[in-house]
């Protein structure tokens, strides 16, 4: 079973509830999966540790003193909206649910929850975080190899259209034989439209 996780082992989870006995729970079911686990007791310790820890997912209890999980979900949105965030609640209503989900909530845990439970929606987040990953390096990777292409074939233009311009100044001056005004004029108007051609590619 554990060897048909896609999920990396060592994904860190900050588990934020103002109650130890969840904390605890958690930090035991999680750790013993191969997770770094991370805790903070409030909102303001949580944010405190979104910052310093930047954890892959974040369990967020609802309804804290101070902060409460709204508040903390909308400045997790702020820092870092790639981080998974999951709510767990005794308090869940349609209303709260979707104010959630607004503010980039992936799931809901409700209290009290199994062992299996947690593990079932922390293994579905990570995989939500992967394909978050997985799709901002695709993305980098495409980035680099247009601009590599751009820079290969300007470099590659450069050259052939400055030999042309360099040409057309041969012929505009007669070593190449007598050059009426009306070609002249041309090859005026060509190399101008040489310069704008190298000027694009620099």
């Amino acid at each position: 079973m554990k060897g048909q996780r896609k999920v990396p082992k060592k994904a860190t989870i900050l588990v934020i509830d103002d109650e130890e006995a969840i904390r605890d729970s958690c930090c035991q079911v999680l750790s013993k999966d191969g997770y770094v686990m991370e805790t903070a007791e409030n909102g303001q310790s949580g944010l405190r540790k979104i910052r310093e820890v930047k954890p892959d997912l974040a369990l967020i209890d609802l309804k804290m003193p101070g902060m409460g999980g709204m508040e903390l979900l909308e400045e997790i949105g702020r820092i870092d909206p790639d981080i998974i965030s999951i709510v767990i609640t005794g308090y869940a209503t349609i209303e709260s649910a979707v104010e959630a989900m607004k503010l980039n909530a992936y799931d809901f845990l409700p209290k009290p929850f199994t062992p299996d439970q947690l593990r079932i929606v922390i293994e579905r987040g990570l995989e939500r975080r992967r394909l978050i990953t997985e799709s901002e390096r695709l993305r980098r990777e495409k980035e680099m190899m247009r601009e590599n292409f751009i820079t290969l074939v300007s470099h590659q233009l450069r050259s052939p259209l400055a030999s042309v311009k360099q040409y057309f100044g041969v012929i505009s001056e007669g070593f190449a034989g007598e050059v009426t005004d009306k070609q002249k004029e041309i090859i005026r108007k060509a190399e101008q439209y040489i310069d704008s051609l190298i000027q694009l590619y620099s």
